[in-house]
């Protein structure tokens, strides 16, 4: 009876364990809308379909790479409009794709 009492009391502790670090590992729920410019717009095609991805340049930030669906026309010289979340336990910032505000292409 003691050690069954024993596998309780550990599972439990794992249990409580388990849920803290999902909890430290999810992003914040403070999401932050930020402007990027599209400096590269990148299709490739490999044997399980399209992919795109944009090179994007943040004003305060070196430049980066976002995947998007492949059916995004999103010219150089774009305004992207991304989500920023910041994971609170690793400080790294994720990034997801909002909508594409399309360069003026008249001048």
């Amino acid at each position: 009876m003691k050690q069954l009492k024993l596998a309780f009391v550990i599972l439990g502790l794992g249990v409580v364990v388990l849920v803290a670090l999902i909890q430290l590992t999810t992003p914040s729920s403070n999401t932050v809308e930020k402007r990027a410019t599209v400096i590269a717009n990148t299709l490739t095609q490999s044997l399980d379909g399209h992919r795109r991805y944009l090179t994007l340049k943040l004003d305060d930030e070196p430049s980066f790479r976002l995947s998007v669906p492949a059916t995004i026309e999103c010219p150089i010289d774009s305004i992207v409009i991304v989500d920023a979340l910041l994971n609170q336990s690793t400080g790294q910032q994720s990034y997801k794709y909002q909508r594409c505000i399309a360069a003026d292409t008249t001048q």
